[in-house]
């Protein structure tokens, strides 16, 4: 009787853990220089600059502000290689002169993303960044580490 309760008892912890498990995820370190806003040429790209920003955080050029609103940790029951699987940051775009939201999106980690569907058919070009690159985002220490290109 023991051992079957003991073998009930297993099967419906196994149950219950359901098909997917939290994966281990290692943080990455804290970028060793981050440039700001320090226009470059680099591997061909023009780069506005690289930030690190907390939840709540911002920084501006004087004509957009960015502004980290939220990490997302990455779905571990989501599709291997979808989206939702991986760790995103929602990052806005402010226009300093009225405070107007141009873009407001969720950007996943490792990932690129073009800001061409603006809200309101604002252009690009009027806040001068046209690129997101997400490299890092650490959940322990809330941050996110990204790079703005033109």
């Amino acid at each position: 009787m023991k051992t079957t309760l003991f073998l009930a008892f297993v099967v419906l912890s196994l149950l219950t853990g359901g098909c997917c498990s939290n994966e281990h995820r290692s943080e990455p370190a804290y970028p060793k220089s981050v440039s700001e806003w320090k226009e470059r040429n680099e591997r061909g790209l023009r780069i506005l600059g690289d930030f690190v920003l907390k939840k709540g955080e911002t920084t501006d050029n004087g004509k957009v502000q960015v502004k980290m609103i939220s990490l997302i940790p990455p779905d571990p029951c989501a599709e291997t290689g979808s989206f939702q699987r991986q760790a995103r940051a929602r990052i806005q775009f402010v226009r300093l002169s009225d405070s107007k939201v141009l873009y407001d999106d969720i950007f996943a980690e490792r990932g690129t993303m073009a800001l061409s569907t603006v809200k309101d058919n604002v252009n690009p070009d009027e806040f001068g960044i046209s690129v997101i690159y997400i490299y890092d985002i650490n959940f322990k220490e809330g941050w996110v580490y990204f790079e703005l290109r033109s």
